[in-house]
């Protein structure tokens, strides 16, 4: 079975996340030697229905996404992500530790290539419900949990180059459409994400 990797876009709102992540998934489809599939925001749907911010939206907007996650993995090389599963931790209206174990163990089970965007480009609030404090303050609620969580991640910067970077990370991780993958024995991981601080099966 294949492995797919998720590439996890994060940042606040407006940052860049969106427009980053139709260009990676563009660029993969011209260079047509990945497989790949762009996994857009669930609660954006929710936020153009004017029900975003009903209080019991969460958990089901969180149910939704990784659904629709899990219908693709296995299927294609690449998954590029602008609402990566982590982030919802940082929209939980009541802290829930059950929760918290539940979405770092499900996220533990992909092959992650995490990507903070740092926010350059004039804010639009088209869309959202924050302003650029707002998205600003999320910005770093979300760095200090990718921080605080030991999770591996780089930081671009959310402009024109971040697309190309973020392919050109893509490829170094050896994702090819006509590769199967040896998976670890042990962790089931690739050996471009299997390591020795997550296993001892390492090839």
């Amino acid at each position: 079975m294949k492995k797919t990797l998720v590439v996890n876009l994060f940042a606040g709102p407006g940052a860049g996340k969106s427009t980053t992540a139709a260009a990676v998934f563009a660029e993969l489809k011209y260079r047509g030697e990945i497989s790949c599939e762009l996994l857009t925001e669930a609660a954006k749907d929710r936020f153009w229905e004017g029900t975003l911010n009903n209080v019991d939206d969460q958990l089901f907007i969180f149910a939704r996404q990784l659904y629709e996650l899990r219908c693709i993995l296995g299927k294609v090389d690449v998954v590029v992500t602008d609402a990566p599963l982590l982030t919802f931790l940082v929209y939980q209206v009541t802290t829930s530790t059950a929760f918290e174990t539940f979405v770092r163990e499900v996220i533990d089970q992909h092959d992650n290539l995490n990507i903070f965007l740092q926010r350059e480009k004039a804010y639009s609030k088209v869309g959202r419900s924050q302003n650029l404090a707002g998205a600003k303050v999320l910005d770093e609620k979300i760095w200090n949990l990718l921080s605080g969580f030991d999770i591996p991640f780089t930081k671009l910067i959310a402009n024109r180059t971040a697309p190309s970077q973020i392919v050109d990370m893509i490829e170094e991780r050896g994702y090819s459409m006509s590769k199967d993958y040896n998976l670890c024995k042990i962790c089931d991981h690739t050996p471009f994400y299997c390591r020795p601080a997550k296993c001892e099966g390492s090839k």
